[in-house]
């Protein structure tokens, strides 16, 4: 389904956001968690269920509040999510930096098991041969050795320095990059406030993608084009 809200110009480049964009992202993150937590009690707490989703939720929380700006990059963020469990748990501090670092390439190995639907890649490709696609989500899937690898020219992600949407910031980090005005640019993606609302503050072009996050109540600013498939740009731009 198709919904105009405002008339669209032309644009020269497009972003996607990732996470239930592009694909369903809430059952790997699920899958991916409960992995980990596993790997976890079994490497390192002797097979118990020491650790479970209330102490990662716990230490998560925990690390925010002692460096707030962890919450811009969830790698980070659970790197020492990770490091602070083992030290609080008898391990060296030098032992548990480490470890950290290998519990983060083991997540991130899981977490970017997606599911991606056959006829993305296609229509990514499509569009490739009339705009530039940029990959601009605040997640850490690696699209490495996935059938996205290789659609985008650029990919941008927040990091320790730079905030994640809906700041300005990353929006203006795609403006620089390309050397465009806000009205040069479409952003595509799901969530009302980080994706809708962050591009619009920003100048861009908005698209909302209802397929996978659904229709919420909480949009704030009324989106360029609603669809519900990504299949639907096509007919679009």
């Amino acid at each position: 389904m198709i919904q105009f809200f405002s008339p669209f110009e032309k644009v020269t480049a497009l972003t996607f956001d990732l996470d239930d964009t592009l694909y369903d992202n809430e059952p790997i993150i699920k899958k991916a968690e409960d992995y980990i937590i596993q790997y976890i009690n079994e490497r390192y707490f002797n097979n118990t269920n020491f650790m479970n989703s209330k102490i990662s939720d716990l230490y998560r929380s925990k690390m925010k509040q002692v460096i707030p700006e962890l919450e811009n990059d969830v790698s980070l963020l659970r790197y020492f999510m990770y490091a602070e469990i083992l030290k609080d748990n008898g391990y060296e501090r030098i032992v548990a930096c480490k470890e950290a670092e290998h519990l983060i390439h083991e997540f991130i190995k899981v977490r970017s098991q997606i599911i991606v639907p056959n006829y993305v890649p296609q229509v990514l490709k499509e569009l490739s041969k009339k705009y530039i696609l940029i990959s601009l989500s605040n997640g850490n899937v690696s699209l490495k050795n996935t059938i996205l690898d290789g659609c985008f020219d650029i990919d941008i992600r927040p990091n320790i320095n730079i905030p994640n949407k809906p700041d300005p910031q990353i929006f203006q980090q795609v403006k620089d990059r390309l050397r465009l005005k806000g009205s040069q640019i479409c952003h595509i993606g799901d969530n009302e406030t980080t994706d809708v609302l962050g591009a619009y503050n920003s100048g861009f072009r908005t698209i909302w993608q209802t397929q996978w996050h659904g229709l919420f109540k909480d949009l704030k600013v009324v989106p360029n084009i609603m669809i519900s498939n990504l299949n639907e740009l096509l007919n679009i731009l």
